[in-house]
Formats: C-alpha cells, sequence, structure tokens
C-alpha cells in the first residue's frame, strides 16, 4: 500500500507540473494529505472551462455558480458533495466506490469506469441526468447489487455492479445486459469509458495502452479493466478533447493501441455495437481488479456468467442471517441500519489492518466493538486474530498508545466465544502484550509516586563521638587527656567541648512534583484500565496466580493514579478550544459509554458536557473550529450515545436525527458533513467510523448490560413505544446469551416481551413518564420494584422464565 501511494503521490507532481500547479512546501503534509492538495488543485485546472460532459456530477453542481476564473487559480475542492456507496464482501480485504450517477472506481491509481448508452437522440451521460433520471441504485442492503437501467425505443440497457472475489482475486464486476423487446432484429450501441476521474476528482492517468489478444485495458501500468467481449472500436484521447465523443460515435473500427498524456488526462472509450436477435438478449462483463496488478504480472482469471452475481449475492445473504436484525416503527430505520452493518463489514478489514496512522486503535476498538453487538462475531474473531498477527502484539512491538485499546478491542469477540477456541489462539499474543502494557503503567505509577520527604540535617555536629562526650557525672580519664593537643601547640583551635566544628553539607534540590496530566494523557490511562481489566476478567481461570495478582495490584494501583490525576487537573475549560482538545472532551464522554466506566465523578463528566454543548454544538451537530470549521456526524453519535447511557433520552434523539438528515442516496453517513449541501465536506463519503458509532448508539437504545443485570430501552424515541408498527428486534449478541426485543400493539393494549437465552439477575425496564407506572403488568417475572418518577420512570422484574412480557393499556 505505501507503495502504491508514494507512486501515486510521483504522478500528481509530474502533472501538477505540467498543468502549471504549484507543489506545497516539502515537508509540511502527509503523502495523501499533499495528494488530496494538488488533486483539489487540479480540479479547478481541469473541470472550470470543461464541458459538462467531462465533469463528475459533484463538479457540475459545485460549478453551478463559480466564477471560473476563480476556480482555476484557488482550485475546486470538493467539499459539499462527498457522498458515495461501496462495492465490496462482508470482511472483503478491498472495495471499490461509484457516485450515484454510475461512475465507479475499483482502484483510483486506475482511473474510473463509467457507461454510456446512445439512445435517438444521442449519447446519454449519466452524470448529467436530471433528478428524477436515471441513477444507480442499490437494490437492497441484504445482496449489495447496484442497478442502472434505461429503455431506449425496443432495448432495455441494464447495468449490475457487485463485488466478485475468486482464487484470492477481488474486483468489480460490472454486468450489462441488454434485451430486445421487439420482434425484429436491433442494433444497439452503447460506450465504456476509462476516465482520469473520481468521486473525489482528477486521478491522472498519463499511459493507457489495450491488448487485444486479452481484451484488456492497462491505465498506469495496472490492470484497469478486462471484459469477455471485445469492442467493436478503441478510441483514446484526452478527457479535456471535445470532439471526443463525435469522433467515437464516428468511428467503428478504429482500433488505438496505446496514448500518453503529460497532463495525466489520457482517456479511453470502448465502443460496443451490439446485434440483438428478435425478443433477445447479451451479457457482457467488464471486470476491474480491486488491486494494483501490474501489466504483465500475471494474468486475472475470473469467471464471467451469471452465476458469479450468485455467488455474490449469497456470500451477501448468508451475512445477513448471522447478524442481529430488526424493524421499526419508522421503517427507514430498517434499512439505514442494515447498510450501516454492511459498510461496516465491507471497510473493516481495510481499516482494521491499516498501517497508516490516519486512524487511532480507540477507532479501531469501537469498529471489533460495534462487529461483536450487532451479531458479527465470526469476522470479527477473524479479523482479530490477524490484527493481533499484524501488529506482533505477541513481542510486544507496538507502541504504547496502541496496546490498550488494541488488547481491549481482540478480548471483545471472547463474549461469544463459547468453545474457548479464539481465546487460545489469541492467548499468548494477549499474554505478552499485557506483559508489556503492566510495565509501562506500573512506571507510570512509579514515576508519579508522591516524592519521599526530604531527610533532616543537623546544622552542624560535634567532634566527639557520642559515646566519648562528657557529662558533669562521669569521670575524667587523665591519661587520655595527654593525647590531645593543648592550646599552644594548636594555635586558632579550641577544644571540642568549647565550640562545635562546622561541616558543610551539600545542597539537594527536592525532586519536582509530578506535571498535572493533559487530557489526552488522561483519555490514554482509561483505556489501558480498561484493557487490563478486561484481561484480567477474561483470563482469570487460564493465567497463573502471580500474573493474576499482579493485574489486580496494578488495577488498585492505577485507579488511585488516575483519580489522583483528575483531582489535580485544572478545569477542563480552555479560553480556545482547539480540535485536538474537542476531540480528547469527546474521547472522555466515549470512554464513559463504550468503557463502561461507570464510577467516574459525575461533577467532572457535567463539566465537560457543559463546555461541548455550550461550545461545541452549532445546527444540532458536534462542529470542530476551522477555518474552514467541520461539522461531524459521527461525532454527534459520540455524544448521542454518552446521553443515552446518561438516561438523557431526549438529547440523544436530537442529536441522532439531525445526523440522519445526512444520509446518502445510499443510506450511508460522511465523515464530516457540509450543512449547506447536505452532503460530506471532507474525509471519507461513507464513513465507516459514522457506521460503527450509530450501531452502537442504537443497540444501546435498545439495551445493554450493567453487571448481571439486562437494561431495556434506555433510549428509543419515545413515540416507539406506543407506534401502530411494531418494533421486533431479535439476535442482539450480549454477555448472557443472545436476546429478543418487541413492542407491539393488540385491541386494547401495549405490550413489551423480551425472550432470553438464560436469565439474568434483574430486567429494568425503562419506560417514558406518559406511561402510568401503576397500570403497568408483569408476566413471567416478578416485580422487584417501580418508580414513577417524571425524569426516570422504569419497572425492575426479576424474571421467572426465558419470556417476559410488559403490558400497558392504550
Amino acid at each position: 500500500m505505501e507503495t502504491v501511494v508514494s507512486e501515486n503521490l510521483k504522478r500528481f507532481r509530474r502533472v501538477a507540473k505540467y498543468n502549471r500547479v504549484a507543489l506545497p512546501e516539502a515537508g509540511i503534509l502527509t503523502a495523501r494529505e499533499e495528494i488530496a492538495f494538488l488533486q483539489d488543485a487540479l480540479n479547478g485546472r481541469v473541470y472550470a472551462r470543461a464541458e459538462k460532459w467531462m465533469l463528475p456530477n459533484w463538479a457540475i453542481f459545485a460549478l453551478r455558480k463559480a466564477d471560473p476564473d476563480k476556480v482555476e487559480e484557488s482550485g475546486l475542492p470538493n467539499d459539499g458533495y462527498r457522498n458515495w456507496g461501496l462495492i465490496g464482501s462482508p470482511g472483503a480485504k478491498s472495495f471499490g466506490v461509484t457516485d450515484t450517477y454510475g461512475l465507479v472506481t475499483a482502484i483510483p491509481e486506475c482511473g474510473s469506469i463509467d457507461f454510456w448508452p446512445q439512445g435517438a437522440e444521442g449519447v446519454t451521460f449519466p452524470a448529467l441526468a436530471e433528478h428524477d433520471g436515471p441513477r444507480l441504485n442499490l437494490l437492497s442492503s441484504q445482496d449489495q447489487l447496484y442497478e442502472w437501467e434505461m429503455t431506449t425505443g425496443s432495448v432495455t440497457f441494464s447495468r449490475m455492479v457487485y463485488h466478485v472475489s475468486e482464487g484470492g482475486n477481488e474486483a468489480i464486476c460490472n454486468e450489462i445486459l441488454l434485451t430486445n423487446r421487439a420482434l425484429e432484429e436491433v442494433r444497439f450501441t452503447f460506450y465504456v469509458a476509462l476516465r482520469p476521474m473520481s468521486a473525489r476528482g482528477v486521478e491522472p492517468i498519463e499511459k493507457i495502452e489495450y491488448d487485444k489478444a486479452k481484451s484488456t485495458l492497462y491505465s498506469n501500468g495496472l490492470v484497469a479493466l478486462t471484459v469477455n467481449q471485445s469492442p467493436s472500436a478503441v478510441v483514446m484521447s484526452t478527457a479535456d478533447n471535445p470532439s471526443l465523443i463525435q469522433t467515437t460515435m464516428a468511428t467503428t473500427d478504429r482500433c488505438d493501441r496505446d496514448y500518453s498524456a503529460t497532463k495525466g488526462l489520457a482517456s479511453a472509450v470502448l465502443r460496443y455495437d451490439v446485434k440483438l436477435r428478435p425478443a433477445g438478449s447479451e451479457r457482457i462483463f467488464f471486470i476491474s481488479p480491486l488491486s494494483a496488478v501490474k501489466q504483465g504480472a500475471r494474468d486475472l482469471s475470473f469467471t464471467t456468467h451469471e452465476e458469479t452475481r450468485d455467488i455474490s449475492i449469497e456470500r451477501w445473504f448468508e451475512f445477513s442471517g448471522k447478524r442481529s436484525a430488526g424493524t421499526y416503527p419508522e421503517r427507514n430505520f430498517d434499512e439505514v441500519l442494515s447498510q450501516a452493518k454492511a459498510s461496516l463489514a465491507m471497510q473493516a478489514q481495510t481499516t482494521l489492518l491499516s498501517r497508516e496512522s490516519t486512524t487511532d486503535w480507540r477507532a479501531r476498538a469501537r469498529i471489533i466493538l460495534a462487529l461483536q453487538r450487532t451479531g458479527c462475531h465470526d469476522l470479527a474473531a477473524e479479523l482479530c486474530v490477524k490484527a493481533s498477527q499484524e501488529f506482533d502484539i505477541k513481542e510486544g512491538s507496538a507502541d504504547s498508545p496502541t496496546l490498550g485499546p488494541l488488547i481491549w478491542g481482540i478480548l471483545q469477540p471472547i463474549e461469544n466465544d463459547s468453545t474457548n477456541d479464539y481465546l487460545k489462539e489469541i492467548s499468548p499474543y494477549v499474554e505478552n502484550a499485557v506483559g508489556i502494557l503492566l510495565e509501562t503503567m506500573s512506571s507510570e505509577v512509579e514515576d508519579n509516586r508522591a516524592p519521599p520527604p526530604e531527610p533532616v540535617v543537623e546544622e552542624s555536629i560535634d567532634v566527639l563521638p557520642a559515646e566519648t562526650e562528657e557529662s558533669e557525672d562521669s569521670p575524667v580519664d587523665m591519661d587520655s587527656l595527654e593525647d590531645f593537643p593543648s592550646e599552644v601547640e594548636v594555635t586558632g583551635t579550641v577544644l571540642a567541648d568549647e565550640a562545635p566544628l562546622e561541616v558543610e553539607v551539600p545542597a539537594v534540590e527536592p525532586l519536582p512534583p509530578p506535571e498535572p496530566w493533559a487530557l489526552s494523557e488522561l483519555n490514554q490511562a482509561i483505556w489501558n484500565l480498561a484493557a487490563i481489566q478486561t484481561a484480567s476478567t477474561t483470563f482469570e481461570s487460564a493465567w497463573h496466580e502471580e500474573m493474576l495478582a499482579k493485574l489486580d495490584q496494578i488495577i488498585t494501583d492505577y485507579s488511585e493514579l488516575i483519580d489522583t490525576k483528575l483531582s489535580e487537573m485544572p478545569s477542563f475549560s480552555e479560553p480556545e478550544l482547539t480540535n485536538a482538545y474537542s476531540l480528547d472532551l469527546l474521547e472522555l464522554l466515549s470512554a464513559v459509554s463504550q468503557l463502561r466506566l461507570y464510577d467516574m465523578d459525575e461533577k467532572i463528566l457535567k463539566e465537560v458536557v457543559k463546555i461541548i454543548s455550550g461550545k461545541m454544538i452549532s445546527r444540532e451537530l458536534v462542529r470542530l473550529n476551522g477555518p474552514p470549521a467541520r461539522f461531524s456526524s459521527y461525532l454527534s453519535l459520540w455524544l448521542a450515545h454518552y446521553y443515552t447511557r446518561k438516561k438523557m433520552r431526549d438529547d440523544a434523539e436530537k442529536l441522532l436525527r439531525k445526523s440522519l438528515e445526512f444520509l446518502s442516496d445510499y443510506n450511508v453517513l460522511p465523515e464530516w458533513v457540509n450543512p449547506r449541501t447536505g452532503g460530506g465536506s471532507s474525509g471519507n463519503g461513507c464513513s465507516i467510523h459514522a457506521a460503527a458509532n450509530l450501531l452502537l448508539l442504537l443497540r444501546d437504545m435498545m439495551l445493554y448490560t450493567e453487571g448481571n443485570n439486562l437494561i431495556v430501552f434506555p433510549g428509543i424515541p419515545e413515540e416507539w413505544y406506543t407506534s401502530k408498527y411494531p418494533l421486533i428486534v431479535s439476535n442482539i449478541p450480549t454477555g448472557i446469551g443472545t436476546v429478543y426485543l418487541e413492542i407491539g400493539a393488540s385491541k386494547n393494549q401495549h405490550q413489551i416481551e423480551v425472550r432470553l437465552e438464560s436469565l439474568p439477575e434483574e430486567i429494568e425496564f425503562r419506560l417514558p413518564s406518559t406511561i402510568p407506572i401503576s397500570i403497568v403488568k408483569v408476566y413471567g417475572g416478578g416485580v422487584a420494584g417501580r418508580s414513577d418518577d417524571k425524569n426516570f420512570p422504569y419497572v425492575r422484574v426479576v424474571p421467572l422464565s426465558e419470556s417476559i412480557v410488559l403490558t400497558f393499556r392504550k
């Protein structure tokens, strides 16, 4: 991956030079940041005066009211329309992206693939379609099959896009189905374009080659496209050539073999003239590898048949059958949460195993937890084993900030490890990593202990030893006096009993007291403690007593250290909140809600919440300072999760609903949102962090465990309790087994049902204040307590069967 990024950066620099784009100062930006900087600048150079058919759809919107001169000079970042869908499989090694108009990118280094059908009125460019025109639609989150369809005359042009995996290779398949609905022979023409762009903007292509014998198109020396049927013609040119379309439409047998462009805008258009029999059809498969396959290195082999699509869909249905699933009173939640799980599963491997520092291990630990909490146990366990090996934690090579969340995350799948196979597999890795972390934590404890009291030093000492000093009652030994010199013999000297001899003692500077922790250090310490606590519980029966005793001792000492450091910390409020400090404040609340630290001082948490709500919430979203200012959906979901854990139902719901306003057409959230356009402003247009946080939030709104007790419906919207549409969520994994939840209505009453595999000590049903607690009846358990507090009503039940039902009148 690093090699690919390095080569791509060199390409961007070369192309920038030929497009008169100034390079940033060396050493300031990372490779990916410099690529993004140059890409924004190239977008301005290429798109400012281009014809609309040359543009990706987002650029068409961005340029509607823009001044071409200013755009050409300042660049054109995609900061308002970063929305796209993913094309992948559960746990895939790689995935592709597509915008809603069908511009599909397998790997950016090869550009993107676009399809242009030709109708009676000429060539159709999907990116120019009106709002109600054809789109590349995701048919269902359950099968992850995309489809674009258009009918012109008697021919229906259908394009299906999906992920394929075969022989260890992964690719995107564009399957074209042409169907003739007439009872006579018809000719139909469409074009496949390899374009130097993606949903982000310009992706330089300096050289294109076509191998006719292999029906393979190469871009920048990599396989970009391989086809099971040769085109009628191949035309190569530059993406900014205004006559490219006319040339291609007028060409029927031209076959260009290679083309180079120093400005990085090399393009290729493959023309297909297909003869369709009466009521006949034709399928053509276009395969784009999802890895960098160099020209001449090896031949790719993918089955090009309808069964390939069936296998892809079957893989997704199998995945869907294992995870938790639900039907919600608000019907859009079904698809939103289902797609969040799919997005999480597609991106999990590439994110968890990435060597780049763009995603820290706290975020990766949340991804593991989200997989685990949504029933993707097998995938979570598989990826955690790979992560243990990839980061060599058996050898302790991971750094300290990584170890805490890494250990904690890897231990999460053990909750559903009924056979202990996973535990046995990761035990040697975790034991060594825990040992390294213990040493770090022990050093922190020692370094922060209060310095010992300074020793008391006498100002002077007597020359005579204490045992030879004379007292009034002791006899004088006259013989011993002869050993001492007289006053005449030693000038300037007096006897010891007449004056003490001054002895200088070197001054010793006292040890400085330990510095107070910064908030980032506190967050790291909390994760370290959570990792050690989880390890101690997990391996209680497997590790030797000496190790467990050491764990218990460091848990005690480190907990006291955190308490001490918290008391020493100044106010959390800063004159001006930096972005890093703002994130640290949110990290603290996230740790409370996800690591289950119930005993943290409430005064501290209220202070943090006050700062966040007063200084970081704008337009009902979490906002970080700029320029430009950035609004975040996934950070807002962090905060909503904390509110849910703290029984602040209304505050959590408000943040959730505002975040969901920025869902894309594919029901995914961008990493950072643009309130003006409703799209993504920066980062990933399909955020794995937003998907993970959304799933963790909704799961805890439904239920969570507190010790051996089950808390049910602590945060769902109030109207869901009395909706005419049922709420049904099944296969929810917990530490006490899977749980089934349902809220439904009959003729005269509503009821809440909980089905369990094993019984907790108590179940606490959280209810809205609109439901009188006195009229709630319980079946299948005994009532242990009720509270009709308007801020926090609940019914506590001791379960006596595997099915517990609460009823209340309409």
